[in-house]
């Protein structure tokens, strides 16, 4: 840690071991959710549908209430941003009338601004939690709607979620690419940014609504297959998901044929585009895994292979995150912890031993005074 321990709150500790806490419990909840699943659809446990959704439900709550603080926070910055504007208007001008007016007729922008965002983040963590409830009550024939109505709050949350994509395109598209800090030259009088070519913004198009399009028609697919309104096979019912695999692969590609003229001379960025490639391929490899063995378990009508199979992708990942959660991560801050207090009990023994250098001690004093009286008397 060296120069940063002794600039760490202590109290900061104490918050990451409760983060910690939170955070294995939750991913122990997400583990218990697709066992009780496996366990239902391979008739191990004969409970109702609304009881294997019980952890679900848990997290739905945890994320309704997260979303709640978020909207806070969201109001909250931006009462902030509005007394710095305020201030700087103060500094800068001086007609005071104007003043006002500009502040009313920001303040009202900002209000709608802020209720705009608190309603679609609020309104979207609703939908969603919504959307498990039906599928619950659906499953144990509670209800009796139809599979396009039970997936109705799901299509709402992408049709909010296809303006936000909507708005930061246009966004980007009106700024341009953005020469990264790490890669431009201060001493340069190159422009940091530049506008998009046609072929880039279609790119960046695709980038921006590929998943969403595609998640989408998946569901879509999915809702008619099960209501029996498609004859599909199974294998072509999952043709979003190829098609997103393809598509990304695609990008990646062209990602890194546009990024491997700038490896030679910044090789970190090489470094950082093999870990993503990394990882890509590996979530792909374990999520299509997945996808495949449940083609086969819904050709086969319930036979082979056995859900818990099908989810074991699913279960090594959770597994993966508990471990970091619930033991990698307390073992780092407890080595954190360890070497705050050893630097600051190093940094008072420090400043001990060097007052007790400059200090002269008694002996000493006694010593030189007795001297310096024989040699007076003398």
């Amino acid at each position: 840690m060296g120069d940063v321990a002794p600039f760490i709150d202590p109290r900061l500790i104490l918050v990451l071991n409760w983060i910690c806490v939170f955070l294995t419990l939750a991913v122990a909840i997400m583990i218990l959710f697709p066992a009780f699943v496996a366990a239902r659809v391979d008739g191990k446990i004969t409970w109702k549908w609304t009881h294997v959704f019980i952890p679900l439900f848990i997290l739905d709550a945890l994320l309704f209430l997260g979303a709640l603080v978020y909207s806070a926070g969201v109001a909250q910055a931006a009462e902030e941003a509005a007394a710095q504007e305020e201030a700087d208007e103060e500094t800068f001008m001086e007609d005071r009338s104007q003043q006002h007016v500009r502040r009313e007729q920001r303040a009202k922008r900002r209000a709608r601004r802020t209720l705009v965002s608190r309603l679609m983040t609020v309104g979207c963590a609703g939908l969603f939690i919504a959307f498990h409830v039906l599928i619950a009550l659906r499953l144990d024939e509670t209800i009796d709607w139809s599979w396009a109505a039970v997936f109705a709050p799901w299509f709402a949350v992408e049709a909010v979620n296809l303006f936000m994509a909507c708005v930061n395109l246009a966004a980007m598209l009106r700024e341009g690419y953005q020469t990264p800090p790490d890669l431009a030259d201060p001493e340069s009088a190159e422009p940091t940014s530049y506008p998009f070519k046609p072929a880039e913004k279609a790119l960046l198009a695709i980038d921006a609504f590929d998943f969403l399009a595609l998640r989408t028609l998946q569901a879509v697919f999915i809702a008619l297959k099960v209501q029996g309104s498609l004859t599909w096979d199974w294998a072509l019912v999952f043709l979003p998901a190829w098609i997103w695999l393809a598509v990304q692969l695609i990008l990646l590609r062209l990602s890194y044929t546009r990024l491997r003229s700038l490896t030679a001379q910044h090789p970190s960025l090489k470094s950082q585009l093999n870990f993503q490639i990394g990882v890509f391929l590996i979530g792909a490899t374990l999520a299509y895994y997945s996808i495949g063995q449940l083609v086969a378990r819904l050709r086969s009508d319930g036979g082979s292979p056995s859900a818990g199979v099908i989810l074991i992708p699913v279960f090594l990942v959770l597994s993966i995150l508990f471990c970091c959660v619930c033991c990698c991560i307390p073992s780092m801050v407890y080595i954190n912890k360890v070497h705050l207090e050893q630097e600051m009990a190093g940094g008072e023994d420090t400043e001990e031993e060097h007052l007790g250098k400059s200090r002269p001690s008694a002996g000493s004093d006694a010593s030189t005074g007795t001297v310096g009286g024989a040699s007076s008397s003398a």
